[in-house]
């Protein structure tokens, strides 16, 4: 600027270019002007110049600012579209101490024993680090092992569609949770030793964690008798995990579900694994996981098992001892293109198992040694492939299982009872099965979106064949009939069409579902002449509404309609002894089902306000074509199937609620009611029998500046009408977290309360633990002090209540312990 005087008119001014460089139109003048040069960042500079200046030169200084003190505060959350932001620093509290007790504050979201997470009731399909899936469902890792000072954000991503070339054509209803880190390269990880008394104990383990841009690793290695099922953390997450009963097992000890692990589970585990991911393009990526693992568990136990029918009770008294031995190892290679035009995906993964269990039982007073060996090998092979083009896109995906199962179970003596012969006994016998099953299904699906409409179409075709070979010899190695051999082979070829159509507009969607498949199926007994050939139409439409209100409420109804049979089942036709003095046949007479089932569900959270609820209400109808029908005696239970009238009912209300009294106290509650009506055949009578439970669990946490105090009852109530003694259980977990001035670390109580009632018989446990933790070595390791089970309880006592039996079982629990732990965080 060019002025007459420093307070004067101005002249005239001009802007610099990119380059700096500017033009300044100046009047004639003979004497002086004032030119001034100014910068945002900069202090200004001026002078006075005069018509015989040729060359002038500026030089600006840096401009400090004095601020006043301000503090900025991130949000605690932040919504963007679908994704919902959670600064750790605001989302901890006093007492957490791993990535999974951050995640239990997030409204919505719930964590089962064994890490799997759910958010509104939608299991998490994908657990990102840094929006890259190294884990491949195995996230437990992450959530217990990874330093929790390494992470500043956690997201949830609501109806997350992890293929970007299905982006805007298929809205998936599911989560995914990713953690953002604070650094672009972040190495992490934890190292701790522990050694104690009562018996003498040992823990070894290490994590470690690296993350960038390019790759991403972990390795976790472990080795402890005190109770710690690292193994547990390799578990595969990712979808439903079906419970499958064992073929045949050995007869052991149950372990309560109510206690925690380390309170019971006596153990000798070593297990280590690994997880890699390395980027190989700007879309691709190539990971590798695996571990393995081996354990010795003893358990130790005792029951009475009493059974009931219309004709009075009997009661079974065991003494169970085992010591059980599996071995297991794991790998799984993965390579992935994801990007907007095209998805490919194949992974092959190899499993190996073995275990040994040894078992010095007794079974009313007459010692019943077992000896079982388990040996499984499984491969498989998944393959998926996606091309987009516009608004449409296509997909071919295919996958391929094989398993290959050994089993032997060596026992004395043994007392035959089943529903079609009479009862004998033998000095000892030898179960052996041999199974393999292959199957294989590749399907191509086409997606395509017109408007509001969004839909696919998929066609694709499966097979399987099962092949079962089992025998149960005496002591001289003979066999005892042929009920009870098998050399059974089952075929599977299933040519399949699935529909889904999606009307979805901002406030309600309308989704329709057809899938519709024909089952051609064969059996064959290589024992007899028995052949069955036939075919089955199999149909699961599904009709689904959901009306979405305001403050994120929604109100969703479904019906379904299934018209299947029991597609789990393996079929034998002779008995198997499936544990001891516990038989068990099936029919090829394959057992047809037709369901209906209704479901109502409201749901809806306020961040602001830290309020989450969550209501849900089912309602079905099941008919089959075959019943099960049970005997039992003194020496033995046995079942089979029948053809006679076959409908269960059940009904079922889940509610849960969480919310802020105020900002220190959070309230959780979760209320369930359900009732199922089941038809039996006991010992040749047949009853329908109503089953009703319900259970209310309320948590309270309160934390305050230093400490922070956890309170959950629970109560439940179960009612058999065949036992006409309904059953109460309570239980009070109770925790304290108190952090001590002057860097003297932490201490840490739990207490642990479990009653049952059964009219005028009682049940009670009770646990107590401590620990210590404090920073040693100017604070760069930690030393914790762990006291467990300071109340010496023996036992944890269990009373259950089934259709048509009672168990009140002992197991014997881990003594009183002292441990000592030294650690260091990376």
């Amino acid at each position: 600027m060019l002025q007459f005087t420093p307070d004067g008119q101005i002249v005239t001014f001009a802007i610099t270019d990119s380059d700096g460089g500017f033009q300044l139109s100046v009047p004639i003048f003979t004497d002086s002007l004032w030119l001034k040069v100014s910068h945002l960042n900069h202090d200004d500079q001026s002078r006075w110049i005069t018509p015989l200046d040729t060359s002038i030169s500026f030089i600006l200084q840096d401009r400090v600012y004095d601020l006043p003190t301000m503090t900025v505060k991130q949000e605690a959350v932040i919504r963007r579209g679908d994704t919902l932001v959670f600064d750790v620093n605001q989302l901890r509290e006093v007492g957490d101490e791993s990535i999974e007790a951050l995640l239990r504050h997030i409204p919505g979201i719930t964590i089962a024993a064994n890490g799997k997470i759910s958010y509104q009731d939608l299991e998490i399909s994908k657990f990102y680090i840094e929006g890259l899936d190294m884990l491949e469902g195995r996230y437990a890792i992450a959530t217990r092992n990874l330093n929790m000072n390494a992470v500043r954000d956690i997201e949830i991503l609501e109806h997350h569609q992890p293929i970007r070339a299905l982006d805007s054509l298929v809205r998936p209803p599911n989560a995914a949770i990713n953690l953002r880190l604070k650094s672009d390269i972040t190495f992490t990880g934890t190292a701790r030793a522990g050694a104690g008394a009562t018996p003498l104990l040992h823990m070894v383990e290490t994590t470690l964690f690296g993350f960038s841009k390019q790759q991403q690793f972990s390795l976790l290695g472990a080795a402890n008798n005190v109770g710690n099922a690292t193994a547990e953390n390799f578990r595969d997450l990712y979808g439903t995990n079906i419970i499958a009963f064992p073929l045949v097992k050995a007869s052991t000890a149950q372990p309560p579900i109510e206690a925690a692990r380390s309170a019971y589970l006596n153990n000798d585990e070593l297990s280590g694994g690994f997880n890699f991911l390395r980027k190989t393009g700007k879309d691709a990526q190539l990971k590798w996981n695996g571990y393995a693992s081996r354990d010795q568990i003893d358990a130790i136990g005792r029951s009475e098992l009493t059974y009931q029918d219309e004709d009075g009770e009997l009661t079974v008294t065991q003494i169970l001892r085992s010591n059980t031995q599996p071995l297991t190892l794991n790998n799984n290679l993965t390579y992935e293109i994801n990007n907007r035009r095209f998805f490919l995906k194949s992974s092959l993964k190899g499993k190996y198992s073995m275990v040994y269990t040894e078992a010095d039982n007794e079974i009313n007073g007459i010692d019943s040694p077992e000896d079982l060996e388990r040996g499984e090998f499984d491969l498989r092979g998944r393959f998926e492939s996606i091309i987009r083009n516009k608004k449409k896109a296509y997909r071919i995906k295919g996958h391929f299982d094989y398993v290959d199962e050994q089993i032997d179970l060596r026992l004395s003596p043994l007392r035959v009872i089943t529903p079609d012969l009479e009862a004998f006994s033998l000095d000892s016998a030898l179960q052996t099965v041999r199974s393999k099953r292959f199957t294989s299904d590749v399907h191509s699906t086409y997606f395509f979106r017109s408007g509001f409409f969004t839909g696919d179409t998929r066609f694709g075709l499966r097979t399987e064949r099962r092949f079962i070979i089992s025998a149960l010899t005496d002591e001289e190695g003979g066999t005892i009939g042929s009920d009870f051999n098998n050399n059974n082979r089952t075929s599977l070829l299933i040519p399949y069409l699935t529909q889904n159509y999606k009307h979805e507009r901002a406030k309600r969607t309308w989704s329709l579902s057809l899938p519709f498949a024909t089952h051609f199926f064969g059996f064959n007994d290589g024992m007899g002449d028995e052949q069955t050939q036939r075919t089955l139409l199999v149909l699961r439409p599904e009709l689904s509404y959901v009306r979405r209100m305001k403050h994120q409420r929604a109100l969703s109804f479904s019906y379904q309609f299934g018209l299947d049979y029991n597609q789990d089942e393996d079929l034998f036709t002779s008995y198997i002894l499936r544990q001891n003095r516990s038989f068990s046949r099936s029919l090829p007479n394959l057992n047809r089902t037709r369901e209906h089932k209704l479901t109502a569900r409201l749901r809806g959270q306020s961040l602001k306000k830290n309020i989450s609820y969550n209501t849900h209400l089912t309602a079905g109808v099941k008919a089959s074509d075959f019943l099960a029908q049970t005997v039992f005696d003194t020496s033995g239970e046995a079942s089979n199937q029948v053809r006679s009238k076959n409908i269960r009912r059940n009904f079922s209300a889940n509610n849960r609620f969480e919310f802020h009294l105020f900002p220190s106290l959070t309230t959780k509650l979760e209320a369930n009611y359900a009732l199922t009506i089941i038809p039996l055949i006991l010992n040749s009578r047949r009853r329908d029998i109503a089953i009703h439970r319900f259970s209310v669990d309320p948590e309270f946490t309160y934390v305050f500046p230093n400490s922070a105090l956890s309170f959950r009852p629970n109560f439940e109530y179960f009612n058999n009408a065949l036992a006409g003694r309904p059953t109460f259980r309570s239980s009070i977990h109770c925790g304290y977290f108190q952090e001590l001035p002057d860097k003297w670390g932490s201490f840490k109580v739990s207490v642990e309360y479990h009653e049952a009632r059964v009219s005028e018989r009682k049940v009670r446990n009770s646990l107590l633990n401590l620990r210590y933790k404090r920073p040693v070595l100017s604070g760069k390791y930690e030393l914790s002090i762990l006291l467990n089970n300071l109340t010496n309880a023996k036992d944890f006592i269990s009373f259950t209540q089934g259709s048509y039996y009672e168990e009140l079982s002992f197991f014997q629990l881990r003594r009183r312990q002292l441990f000592l732990v030294f650690g260091k965080k990376i």
